[in-house]
């Protein structure tokens, strides 16, 4: 292969210019970390994944959304209530949980307590 020699006048011209200049011990080390090939830490790892953006359709966005409120809107009702307990023989507070009209009855006293005050007694 024929060396053309603007290349050899324009390489030894470059080499002039830069034959005085020195580099930090800093900017070597910079400079090797950058350009060997390293396995990536953890860290990496997840800052590369933080990183990335993420484009979601309006349309799929709206859809989800709609279908989460469908799901998790259903009307549910939490009231306190005094209920007949045939095991104790008397009247207990209760929490009714009303949901889609099913009831869930929770004990509020644990087993069951007395309702009033003077009940206690």
């Amino acid at each position: 292969m024929k060396v053309d020699s603007f290349d050899e006048l324009l390489k030894e011209g470059i080499r002039e210019e830069v034959k005085d200049i020195k580099l930090s011990f800093n900017v070597k080390e910079s400079i090797k970390n950058n350009t060997i090939r390293k396995r990536p830490t953890i860290y990496d790892r997840v800052m590369k994944i933080m990183n990335t953006t993420i484009e979601i359709p309006v349309p799929y966005a709206a859809a989800a959304c709609i279908a989460i409120l469908v799901v998790c809107g259903s009307p549910f009702i939490v009231t306190n209530a005094a209920k007949y307990n045939k095991d104790l023989f008397g009247y207990t507070n209760v929490k009714t949980v009303n949901i889609q009209g099913a009831d869930i009855v929770f004990p509020i006293n644990g087993v069951g307590g007395p309702v009033n005050e003077k009940d206690k007694n």
